[in-house]
């Protein structure tokens, strides 16, 4: 997966995080309005993040600790 990251540009990347994340909430049965109530942040702000993959740091470490991507890297850190 490194390899297929290395070959996009910095926006082409961003837009796939922001897939992703989009693919994770979903995954969750999750709206853009209660993921944004989880993590603290607007609705807008999470309707940029996965169509554009526009966000602060802050925004992201938010939206994937409400995501629960804490959890995994947490459970892969302690191995």
């Amino acid at each position: 997966m490194a390899l297929i990251h290395s070959l996009l540009a910095p926006g082409e990347l961003a837009q796939q995080v922001g897939a992703n994340a989009r693919a994770a909430r979903l995954a969750q049965n999750l709206s853009r309005r209660t993921l944004a109530q989880m993590a603290g942040v607007s609705e807008s702000t999470i309707k940029r993040f996965e169509s554009h993959g526009q966000i602060t740091l802050e925004g992201l470490v938010l939206i994937a600790t409400a995501l629960g991507a804490d959890q995994h890297h947490r459970g892969a850190a302690s191995r």
